[in-house]
């Protein structure tokens, strides 16, 4: 049976979510019990959505399978509109004075920083310094009343609806990165103790569970080999072309920006995505000239079930090669053939870019930019199909380009997208005066099997397309012939643990200090900002324990509710339990207390609104956990077991010779 999580990193992630529960209060003073979570919930292979990190935000929980703990009524309360605000405040005062305390602190900080004329933000100044500063902030703020001259009637919903003040407040409450800062600080700081705690208690369990159809080397979560980690480039091949060399030596870099050209910056967001690779060393394949870029994808030339082109990288969209080829050398030939058609009309394509520049009058590229100048004037992708349609076509009456444009006009959608996309790639990466040769690296299905195709493009100075050489080699994949030319270029290991390390670099995207399998690492976030509502740890798994790790961890997932992870279970419910009382004790909250009666002082007129600081004011706050699993990857940038998924269901409609 093929092993499909073959040289696979897995990772295991733990964490805590500090969480405001929006459940209504049936008392002032509540106490929090184990039971107001409930029981775990699971996510993952048809069991649920992915929980949020954080209340009011999008991203979403790390791992493909897991389970966590929630609060009972997770989303604010809508108070945008006065009929809202009644219902809002209805049973959940102490959580909105609680968020009330934060915003005024935070409010009354910044006034303090904007007047010392410091421009850092709260997360960036030290404990001791922090403390001085909320002092000066309360003892101005506690010595004004901002209602005042305000003719108020008693009670916060009288109030609410006569004092457009006490609306704002409330309204803006939720808002930004700052919202349960002092709380979620309080989680952070005890965080990685108590993430250990979980881990020790989740992974022992499966000592205890063995022999019960859940048998897993314990081993998996011990430490184990050291990792050589590769934060350079975000897909698979281009972690292998860039992996360091003996003593640390640099093979590639893997370019995160585009490099400009003189006296020419674009402010785009959107602008062209670099070549994936830089070689330190000049490389030389049989056909073509040296060159040191290169792109890299998983993609076909040929879609082994359809055998026409897939487009991607720019091959043209929809094509069968039509030609009985009895050699590799005819075989290069043919394909060479079919990509000059391509540069060519790139190049045209490029030569119509150049005459619409100058009807655009205002808006003309930067003086000897060149090609990357000009495509600071074209679209983002998803506006190519439009603008080629209504804008580039129409507006050009030369004659000369009557042929392009008939071209244009007779390409589908889809071709023009993949063509454009191609084309705004290649110009953006072509320095003015110093544009260079570089490759194209992809999949070909061949005589049955799966290899790798370069194609290596030769341009003028201007960046204009002169030639393509088409490199055929029929027993390496993309990732094998990459692997090999780490491997010949100084990066040590065979072609597995090459593979491996790639993988490795992927799963790690996130975590800080990671030295070996199998030892927790903490969330480089955490350190950037203490004051992010979360705090996270993960461990990463050798490959040879990964793939079983993973059914096992799935199968306990997927029957959490049983008894026979009951005990585990009790272990978490019971330290979530301890954890947050400890989080959300006054004594361990700082100012917030005296910020806290503050705002209750100050907003409501009947005292016995207010929820009293004695025993657990503060039930509402929770360090909620999770556990969860899976194999990452870096946006489209997936870990691979050196199998094309595309191979499985091959029809034979690739080359043949």
């Amino acid at each position: 049976m093929v092993n499909k999580r073959k040289n696979m990193v897995y990772r295991v992630n733990y964490g805590f979510r500090a969480l405001l529960d929006w459940k209504s209060a049936t008392k002032m003073n509540r106490k929090r019990t184990t039971g107001d979570l409930g029981k775990p919930k699971i996510f993952g292979g048809g069991a649920g959505a992915k929980p949020f990190e954080k209340q009011g935000a999008s991203r979403k929980l790390p791992g493909a399978r897991g389970m966590y703990f929630d609060v009972s009524q997770f989303k604010r309360p809508a108070m945008q509109k006065s009929e809202d605000r009644a219902d809002a405040l209805k049973g959940n005062v102490g959580q909105w004075l609680y968020l009330l305390s934060e915003k005024m602190k935070g409010e009354s900080l910044q006034a303090v920083l904007t007047e010392m004329d410091d421009s850092r933000k709260r997360w960036e100044i030290e404990d001791d310094e922090m403390k001085n500063l909320e002092e000066v902030a309360f003892e101005r703020l506690s010595g004004t009343n901002p209602f005042e001259g305000t003719e108020m009637s008693l009670g916060y919903k009288a109030q609410m609806n006569n004092d457009p003040k006490f609306q704002a407040m409330f309204t803006g409450l939720g808002v930004g990165s700052n919202w349960m800062a002092s709380y979620v600080a309080n989680v952070a700081k005890r965080g990685p103790v108590e993430i250990k705690k979980l881990s020790k208690t989740f992974e022992k369990h499966f000592q205890t569970i063995k022999n019960k159809g859940y048998n897993v080397d314990t081993a998996a979560f011990e430490e184990g080999k050291k990792v050589d980690i590769n934060e350079q480039g975000q897909t698979v091949q281009e972690k292998i072309g860039s992996q360091g060399g003996k003593d640390g030596e640099i093979i590639a870099i893997a370019p995160e920006s585009i490099t400009w050209g003189p006296d020419f910056e674009s402010k785009r967001k959107d602008y062209s995505k670099p070549i994936d690779l830089e070689f330190i060393e000049h490389i030389k394949l049989p056909k073509g000239p040296i060159f040191k870029r290169m792109d890299v994808t998983s993609s076909f030339l040929l879609d082994p079930e359809t055998g026409k082109t897939t487009g991607h990288h720019g091959t043209g969209v929809g094509y069968k090669f039509n030609m009985a080829w009895t050699s590799k050398d005819e075989a290069e030939k043919g394909i060479e053939e079919f990509e000059k058609i391509q540069i060519n009309k790139y190049n045209d394509i490029m030569k119509l870019v150049i005459e619409w520049e100058k009807t655009k009058k205002g808006k003309k590229a930067t003086a000897g930019g060149g090609l990357q100048s000009l495509r600071d004037l074209l679209p983002n992708k998803s506006k190519v199909h439009e603008f080629v349609k209504n804008d580039l076509v129409p507006e050009l009456e030369n004659s000369v380009l009557t042929g392009i444009h008939n071209e244009i006009s007779n390409m589908g959608k889809g071709d023009i997208e993949q063509t454009f996309i191609w084309v705004m790639h290649h110009m953006g990466n072509m320095l003015p005066g110093q544009a260079e040769n570089y490759a194209n690296t992809m999949s070909i299905y061949i005589n049955g099997k799966h290899g790798t195709l370069i194609l290596v493009y030769e341009v003028d100075s201007s960046g204009m397309y002169t030639a393509v050489h088409a490199n055929v080699f029929e027993e390496d994949t993309p990732l094998q012939w990459l692997a090999k030319k780490a491997l010949d270029l100084g990066a040590e290991g065979s072609l597995d643990e090459v593979l491996q390390t790639a993988n490795a670099g992927i799963a790690a995207d996130g975590l800080q200090g990671i030295k070996a399998y199998g030892v927790l690492a903490e969330a480089a976030e955490a350190f950037m900002n203490s004051v992010h509502p979360k705090i996270t740890m993960g461990k990463l798994i050798e490959p040879q324990f990964s793939a079983i790790l993973e059914e096992v961890i799935n199968k306990v997932f997927e029957n959490i509710h049983k008894d026979i992870h009951s005990k585990m279970v009790k272990g978490v419910r019971s330290q979530m339990l301890q954890f947050s009382k400890w989080a959300a004790d006054p004594a361990n909250l700082g100012d917030i207390p005296d910020w806290y009666e503050w705002a209750a002082s100050t907003v409501l007129k009947d005292s016995s609104e207010a929820p009293k600081m004695a025993g657990d004011p503060f039930w509402f706050l929770w360090a909620a956990p999770y556990i969860s699993g899976g194999f990452p990857q870096i946006g489209g940038g997936m870990q691979s077991s050196g199998d094309h998924p595309r191979m499985a269901a091959a029809k034979g409609q690739g080359i043949t010779y």
